[in-house]
């Protein structure tokens, strides 16, 4: 079980896929727009209590901390028809431990779709 956060506010700007030579992997670098106030008044004074921050510049802290409960990114399936995609951010509590540091681009890690929920929604 897991919990989707920011549905409907945030917004994807841009997609690059990157190569790391390193792990001879592609990867996509997606830049996206998050809008906490939209979550209403008293949640954004609590993220502001608790980051230190603006809002505009966020210091890390709170992104770390939902990445240590759990945070991740994964790709689902939109729209079987069109085969539409879409990037979800949930917290999934048994995923496993990653290291974060804030950077001008933070990579939140990803959790893979399991197979079962494809196959049961292509079943439909």
């Amino acid at each position: 079980p897991h919990r989707c956060l920011w549905s409907g506010h945030r917004q994807v700007d841009s997609i690059r896929l990157e190569f790391d030579p390193a792990i001879k992997q592609f990867y996509a670098l997606v830049g996206a727009t998050v809008y906490p106030e939209r979550l209403g008044a008293q949640t954004v004074e609590e993220i502001q209590e608790y980051s230190g921050s603006s809002l505009e510049h966020p210091n890390g802290k709170l992104l770390a901390a939902l990445i240590q409960q759990g945070l991740r990114a994964q790709l689902r399936i939109g729209n079987l028809l069109t085969g539409q995609l879409y990037v979800a951010l949930a917290v999934f509590p048994d995923a496993k431990p990653v290291s974060f540091k804030m950077e001008v681009d933070p990579f939140i890690p990803t959790v893979k779709e399991k197979q079962k929920k494809k196959k049961r929604a292509a079943a439909r």
